[in-house]
């Protein structure tokens, strides 16, 4: 958040990160990337189900075309230090970046703007929004109060979420996609991703 750049020992880097992946709620260790890079058959597999989405004129060949995962890239989690907390915890960051899901993360962002725009109007966008909402404020009895969620990402309860985002979605606007499959996408998009962090596999 400050802009900086941090040098850090390596040994207590790597000491908490494997703190944050030893949190089997969160994480499955499955081994070393030698053994368990499974980054073709998840391609292949992706790549199967749009060609069915394809052939039952969910999605046109065009879209496919665009979204289909070539030479992919796989995901890599990092920690970023949160220098402005006690005992500097880490921020773990999964990069999905070029991964067999990105181009369909993309799209099913895409395909999420009217539920996104849905739910925006609840929401403040920085600081300087909530002190112009609360300006001119007229009660006496209240109190602003603040609640920070530790590893929001890895806490965001995703099977809810997602059934959240498809029943507004379909709502809204019915895409051309079954709902069934829409929500299909979406775990594959977001769920059981494999990932790796120094040579070992993790989902």
């Amino acid at each position: 958040k400050g802009s900086g750049v941090v040098l850090l020992d390596k040994t207590e880097y790597l000491d908490k990160m494997n703190k944050i992946l030893d949190d089997s709620t969160k994480f499955v260790k499955l081994g070393p990337t030698s053994k368990f890079d499974n980054l073709n058959k998840i391609e292949k597999s992706i790549i199967d189900f749009l060609k069915k989405l394809v052939y039952n004129k969910e999605i046109e060949q065009s879209v496919f075309m665009a979204i289909k995962p070539i030479g992919s890239i796989r995901p890599r989690m990092y920690g970023l230090p949160k220098l402005h907390k006690p005992n500097i915890p880490y921020r773990s960051i999964l990069s999905m970046i070029k991964s067999p899901q990105h181009k369909l993360a993309r799209f099913l962002n895409f395909l999420l703007e009217p539920v996104l725009a849905y739910y925006s109007q609840f929401v403040v966008k920085d600081s300087f929004e909530v002190i112009e909402k609360i300006r001119h404020a007229k009660s006496t009895n209240t109190v602003l109060t603040s609640f920070d969620v530790k590893q929001l990402f890895t806490n965001v309860p995703l099977e809810e979420s997602i059934k959240i985002s498809a029943d507004k979605l379909y709502e809204i606007r019915i895409p051309n996609l079954e709902k069934n499959n829409f929500i299909k996408l979406m775990k594959i998009a977001t769920s059981d991703v494999q990932f790796c962090f120094i040579n070992t596999i993790y989902s």
